[in-house]
């Protein structure tokens, strides 16, 4: 038969080699071929929504052409008489089998190829507690290859020399000694076998013995004849390896194809070199009033705008734009995409109704993984499903339905939403705005948290490197402290007694402030080092009220109850002081892995282990409930509770219900939508429908420290004149879904690690949003979150436009140029705006 010598490689004729010749130079091959195929295929698999089925018919087997390359260039220096070429070989094969298992390893934990850029985030200590998380998927591909590469030995070896003898054919045919070689002579045995059953010395399995002859790097000048079973094999050889050639030489030269091409050695250098920037859109829609002629040659960088309250003797922090000449500052009227309410009358609802309102302290609250829809958890919402699916009788245990109807009282109360499909007897309303579509300026906690605190979207690039960039408006804890210094000279009859007291800012958090180089940030966002709690200083004999004992519940935080005392001490403080308390919060207990302490009562949500990350979610999001049940009764105990606005916000959502467990790179929406709450008890209830950013919240707390009587004549005109300035719009206000000229309202969120991605919506069709991917390797995405379906992936947006015309119609595929060409121009403004990148001044390149 043809296939005669083929037929030797099934399973029950493979020899396993022993252990102690595992790592020789017969299995560095098997090693390098399973190594960078696996990593392709699962290249492919992760873009399989992007890929067309005609797209792999056509042009899949291109794809392939630089691991074939790999392999046999691999291969050449396996077989190199000379030992430095030996060890080189080997050396790059096992270079390249840590990649492919960490890879893998990677998608299997979160479901995303790692981006190569981040690879130095290993060296944070701070992250190495995140490491055991993906510890069992390493071991288990690691493993799986091993056994893979040895059991498949014979094969790879075989496979790569019919490869290299059909691609010297024609050569050895030219130039050899002797051209017409017996087609029916057998090829000698090249190796000392010790891996190779004997018996397959001869035929296909046969290897040459040229040893003798070979020096250096050297290929055969005779090509010896492979016995005529095997012919049919190197046909098949011959018709992959032309398949290959043909269709990367005929193939389009579209970056997508690019994309996917490249091969698993080469991508972290793919990934580090960088690919110029986000890419340039093709507008079909041109013209005046069209959004390329809005947006051409406009920047939202002017002339600061002037306050005139601003003290001249003593720059402030925050302000410095201010004291420097010619400095360029964001200005609301340069920005051609600022939508401004505060002309406007704040809403009807909220009409007379804000004078009793007295704000004397402000807490700004950042819950960790806190999404939308378990705040509060809703009968019938995706996590309730997922769990309901789960089950075999498609119906809930009677401890698992108990567990979820009382999940979130405080998140009812707060929302003043009690329309989860369970029976409330304490129906409670604490009073408040919330916002029902609101999403995260990130996805990222330090970046969602400086977008809540200043009010500017956070730039657009991995990690913390806002710490090292220019912040380019003052942040909430620079205003308040530039109230301090305003002189308070008018008094208003019937004015609020606390209006002149000073402000003290406070940051608390019983996470670690060492990751990613967090510290550093405190100064910067205005907070005093006495002044900030962190899990370092909760674990140390210095300690106010003695070191913290608790153990961790995750990889990075202690239980937020050991910041109980703190919170206390604050507010005695103030009413001894006569100051009023700014006081930032971020939780940490909902971060993964999810844990709670020993002593709270846990519930299992599921007996499916595939949900074990959901239903330790669920328990955790309980235990942060009951967390701020215990914040708030604190205010109450010190009765300030009625004088204090608390803002409640996700610092961004979790796709556990979506099968994840990180926003790495990830574009549920579910990642994205968060709550926003502005409570006080003497608040009216106001549910916001419109679409709303975390970026809203400062100007709407100036708005309302103002619009209720909360702030001295001078102060509320220093408020007055920043919240205009701002970015956001005011929760207080009408919401403008868009400019007068019919443009959108456009709100961005930069996906975790800030990257990669951006996320793009404006207020006149909430449910659309655009993934645009900053850099190569991510995909083009459309969803409407209103429908059920996915939404619609492409590797370059002019496919991800067609595509949309074609199956949802030419106002999507408008929709879609404008939020592209709108997202691109965003990013670039975004760096000007933070001096960062291309627009970083020289001494800021420098360090």
């Amino acid at each position: 038969m043809v296939f005669q010598s083929l037929a030797r490689l099934r399973p029950g004729c493979v020899s396993i080699p022993r252990p102690s010749k595992i790592f020789t130079r017969k299995l560095m091959l098997p090693f390098a071929a399973v190594a960078v195929l696996s990593a392709k295929l699962l290249h492919i698999y992760a873009h399989r929504q992007a890929l067309s089925t005609e797209d792999l018919l056509r042009w899949g087997a291109s794809f392939f052409f630089q691991d074939v390359v790999f392999i046999l260039f691999v291969r050449m220096l396996l077989e190199s008489r000379m030992p430095i070429f030996s060890v080189l070989g080997s050396a790059i094969t096992m270079t390249v089998l840590v990649l492919s298992c960490g890879t893998l390893a990677c998608y299997m934990t979160i479901y995303t190829e790692p981006d190569w850029n981040n690879a130095g985030i290993v060296l944070d200590p701070a992250w190495w507690a995140v490491l055991p998380t993906g510890l069992a998927s390493l071991a288990f591909v690691s493993a799986a290859m091993t056994v893979i590469a040895a059991a498949t030995q014979q094969f790879w070896i075989v496979i790569a020399d019919m490869t290299s003898d059909v691609l010297f054919w024609p050569f050895r045919r030219c130039f050899g000694k002797n051209k017409y070689e017996s087609l029916t002579q057998a090829p000698p045995n090249k190796y000392e076998d010790d891996t190779l059953n004997s018996s397959d010395a001869q035929g296909l399995l046969g290897y040459r013995d040229d040893d003798a002859a070979e020096q250096g790097l050297h290929f055969e000048t005779q090509l010896p004849a492979p016995s005529k079973s095997a012919i049919g094999g190197y046909i098949i050889c011959g018709l992959v390896v032309f398949t290959t050639i043909i269709t990367t030489v005929l193939r389009p030269h579209d970056s997508a194809y690019t994309l996917m091409s490249w091969t698993l050695p080469l991508q972290p250098i793919v990934d580090l070199s960088g690919d110029g920037g986000p890419a340039l859109i093709t507008s079909h829609n041109s013209g005046p009033n069209s959004i390329s002629d809005l947006l051409n040659g406009k920047t939202a960088l002017s002339t600061p705008i002037p306050l005139p309250w601003l003290p001249q003797d003593k720059p402030l922090k925050g302000f410095e734009d201010w004291y420097h000449d010619g400095a360029q500052h964001y200005s609301a009227e340069a920005d051609p995409l600022k939508v401004s309410n505060m002309q406007d009358g704040i809403i009807s609802d909220l009409r007379g109704k804000l004078a009793d309102v007295d704000i004397r302290h402000v807490i700004v609250v950042k819950m960790e993984s806190i999404r939308k829809d378990v705040f509060p958890v809703k009968q019938g919402g995706k996590i309730w499903r997922k769990l309901v699916e789960a089950t075999s009788n498609k119906t809930l245990s009677d401890e698992v339905r108990d567990r979820l109807a009382t999940l979130t009282p405080m998140a009812n109360s707060l929302t003043c939403d009690f329309d989860d499909g369970f029976e409330h007897a304490n129906r409670t309303c604490r009073g408040g705005i919330s916002a029902n579509n609101a999403f995260t300026a990130s996805t990222y906690t330090l970046k969602s948290v400086i977008a809540t605190l200043c009010g500017i979207g956070p730039v657009a690039a991995d990690f913390n490197v806002e710490a090292k960039s220019h912040f380019y408006q003052p942040c909430l804890t620079h205003v308040l402290h530039a109230f301090n210094a305003i002189n308070h000279t008018e008094t208003k009859k019937g004015g609020k007694e606390f209006q002149p007291y000073p402000w003290k800012s406070y940051y608390f958090q019983a996470a670690t402030d060492s990751f990613d180089n967090q510290g550093a940030l405190f100064p910067i966002l205005g907070y005093q080092s006495e002044n900030v709690i962190t899990k370092e200083y909760l674990q140390s004999e210095s300690a106010r009220f003695g070191k913290s004992t608790l153990s961790d519940v995750n990889y990075f935080s202690i239980p937020e109850v050991a910041l109980e005392d703190y919170i206390r001490e604050a507010f005695q403080l103030a009413k001894e002081k006569n100051e009023r308390v700014f006081l930032t919060h971020l939780t940490s207990t909902t971060h993964h892995a999810f844990g709670i302490p020993s002593e709270e009562h846990y519930v299992h949500m599921s007996e499916d282990k595939d949900l074990e990350d959901l239903s330790n979610y669920i328990n955790a999001v309980g235990y942060s409930d009951r967390w701020l049940t215990k914040m708030l009764s604190i205010l109450e105990e010190q009765g300030v509770a009625n004088e204090t606005l608390v803002v409640f916000s996700g610092d961004h959502g979790m796709p556990v219900a979506e099968n994840g467990v990180a926003t790495y790179h990830n574009d549920e929406t579910a990642s994205f939508h968060v709550p926003i709450v502005l409570s006080h008890p003497k608040l009216p209830n106001l549910a916001i429908g419109d679409v709303v950013s975390t970026m809203q919240i400062l100007p709407t707390i100036l708005d309302l420290l103002s619009e209720t009587d909360s702030l001295s004549e001078e102060s509320k005109r220093a408020a007055t004149d920043l919240a205009k300035n701002y970015e956001g719009q005011s929760l207080l206000r009408p919401m403008h879904a868009a400019l007068s000229n019919g443009h959108g309202d456009w709100q961005f969120s930069v996906t975790n690690p800030g990257g990669a991605t951006l996320a793009a919506r404006d207020g006149r069709n909430p449910n659309w949003r655009l993934t645009f991917p900053i850099t190569s390797g991510q995909d083009w995405h459309f969803v409407d979150a209103s429908s059920n379906s996915s939404g619609i992936f492409s590797l370059s947006f002019d496919t991800l436009r067609s595509r949309a015309e074609s199956q949802l119609g030419t106002e999507v595929a408008d929709w879609l140029e404008e939020a592209a060409i709108v997202s691109r121009w965003w990013l670039d403004d975004n760096q000007k705006r933070w001096h960062y990148g291309k627009y970083a001044a020289s001494e800021d390149k420098d360090s």
